[in-house]
Order: structure tokens, then sequence, then C-alpha cells
């Protein structure tokens, strides 16, 4: 069994192996550059967490934002949420949907991208609808930015 020296040892020894990120900073003349950079800095997202009813392991919403929010601000770009509305089930379904407007901004131009994303309002027992709705807002958002800066 290892030590806690020997542990900590080869952990040292692993992040020195590590190559140190390069992140692709500004100034970018346009938007559509810094959306560039922004997707050169973006790295895949880890499985953090676990569904316990299918039994997967997945990237959490959180982690997904955090990445892209990293990646989009060392590029002088910010996404933010402008506004949401609910909307009526689909012909077929039950579920209510979020419809969410964004914005991303260009720091050094001021241009901006604009982008939305609908995602479904799913109550149950335990989740109420405002809880849902609040899922559905983080989720959401998550799947808009995976989208934007093309993370798998």
């Amino acid at each position: 069994m290892a030590t806690a020296e020997q542990t900590a040892s080869a952990e040292q020894e692993t992040k020195k192996q590590e190559p140190a990120r390069q992140l692709f900073r500004g100034p970018f003349k346009t938007i559509a550059a810094a959306l560039v950079g922004a997707q050169l800095n973006a790295k895949a997202v880890a499985k953090d967490a676990t569904n316990e009813w299918h039994k997967y392991k997945y990237a959490s919403a959180e982690s997904l934002i955090e990445e892209a929010r990293s990646a989009l601000n060392a590029a002088g770009l910010a996404t933010i949420m402008e506004r949401w509305e609910i909307l009526p089930p689909l012909e077929g379904n039950e579920f209510q949907r979020i419809k969410i407007y964004f914005k991303t901004v260009h720091a050094d131009s001021e241009q901006t991208l604009p982008g939305d994303v609908e995602y479904h309002i799913v109550p149950e027992k335990g989740r109420p609808d405002d809880k849902a709705t609040a899922t559905a807002l983080t989720y959401a958002e998550g799947y808009y930015l995976r989208g934007l800066l093309c993370l798998p």
C-alpha cells in the first residue's frame, strides 16, 4: 500500500507531465474571431455526475457552464441570459417548455450574437413546478453553451 508521501509525489509527477493549458486571448477584432478563440480554449468536460436511476455518468450542467464561461471570458466574450418565457406543450406532449434568449457580447468590438434554446419543463414527485423550471433553465443554458462552443 502506498504511503501518503508516495501518493503526493505521484500526483506531483502527473501534474508535471500535463502540458499547461494555453488560452487564446484577445484582443480579437470581431466577435467571429473571438468565438473561434473561445472554441479553441474550450476543453471537453469530465463526466462528474451520475444518473442514479439509469446508472450512467454525465457532465453536469454546472461543469459545462463553468468551462464555457472560462473559455468565453478568456477570448473577451460573455454570454448572458436576456430573458425567458414559458411556452405551452407541443401537440401530443404534456410538458410545458421554456424558451431562453441569450446574447453573446464581444468586449472589444461590442458586437453581439443572439441565440435561443427551448427545453421541456418536467415536474414530477419531489420536483414541483418552480424546481422543474429552474432545472430546465440550467440544463438549457448548458446545452446552449455546449453548442456555441462545440463541446463534445
